[in-house]
């Protein structure tokens, strides 16, 4: 499966790029072979030029730390694959994802009594911004012999 998608560079210093980045969502036999392609665009770019630049992604649903680094080369001059340094830290690591957690997570009920209208209050904090279009649910299981009159079956 292969997903590409336009990106805007944001030029720290890097003037010599282009405005628009193309990343390439691709799986293969099970990994990952997800890439960032950015043109060059001045004429030369001399030797020990620093290129800064920033993009935005949006990190995978699921926890995840890649277990490689990511690599660099400059297509069409004959350069190989080099490793990028990382960080010690590893939630500095690209698209690395920790674990949410409910910071607060209670449930209480308004009644004990039989057949009874009971109203369950339940009050939840997640320890992290968690985005809607990830398609995130909240699922509370475990409320067995909950009884509803408009129930499907």
């Amino acid at each position: 499966t292969v997903v590409t998608q336009q990106l805007a560079i944001q030029h720290g210093n890097a003037s010599n790029l282009a405005a628009i980045a193309i990343w390439k969502n691709q799986s293969v036999l099970g990994g990952d072979a997800s890439s960032l392609q950015i043109a060059i665009t001045s004429p030369e770019v001399a030797a020990n030029t620093v290129l800064s630049f920033t993009i935005l992604i949006q990190n995978p649903n699921d926890p995840t730390s890649p277990d490689r680094p990511p690599t660099a080369e400059i297509a069409g001059v004959g350069m190989n694959n080099i490793t990028m340094e990382r960080s010690a830290d590893h939630t500095l690591w690209p698209v690395t994802v920790v674990d949410v957690v409910f910071s607060k997570s209670e449930i209480v009920q308004s009644t004990p009594f039989p057949a009874a209208g009971n109203t369950l209050t339940i009050t939840l904090a997640v320890s992290s911004t968690i985005a809607a279009s990830c398609k995130v649910k909240i699922i509370i299981s475990g409320l067995e012999g909950a009884c509803f009159s408009s129930a499907t079956e």
